[in-house]
């Protein structure tokens, strides 16, 4: 019997499964690790006003960022924002002339990347794969 497994184990759609179950205990283990390192972290984890204030401030260098570097500033702000999205822009007449309204569905995860971390200076990412 043993013999009839070790070759059906060989063959067929088995050999894929059991390599996607070994990619995501992995996974798993990495991210409990992340977990641990963070529970044991003797670093100092910002709180809400500490990151209110460091998202102002990030968002006060990209206005900077777009007054001296327009270019610059619509690759490394406006396009991870976007999330590779185009903006939507309607035309409106009004009494003072035409103007344009844009919309779109914004990506935040640029603006707060690098400031919720792990408690040891590195970001923790937890997204599972696939």
């Amino acid at each position: 019997m043993g013999v009839t497994l070790r070759r059906s184990a060989s063959s067929g759609p088995l050999p894929s499964i059991l390599e996607a179950i070994r990619c995501r205990e992995r996974r798993r283990e990495e991210i409990q690790e992340q977990i641990r390192r963070t529970e044991n972290a003797g670093g100092h984890q910002k709180g809400p006003q500490e990151l209110r204030r460091a998202i102002e401030k990030r968002i006060a260098d990209w206005r900077g960022l777009f007054h001296r570097h327009l270019e610059q500033a619509r690759e490394t702000v406006l396009r991870p924002l976007l999330g590779g999205r185009r903006l939507v822009l309607t035309p409106t007449i009004t009494a003072d002339g035409r103007l344009y309204a844009f919309e779109q569905k914004l990506s935040y995860g640029a603006l707060i990347a690098g400031l919720i971390g792990a408690g040891d200076a590195r970001v923790m990412t937890v997204v599972p794969p696939g």
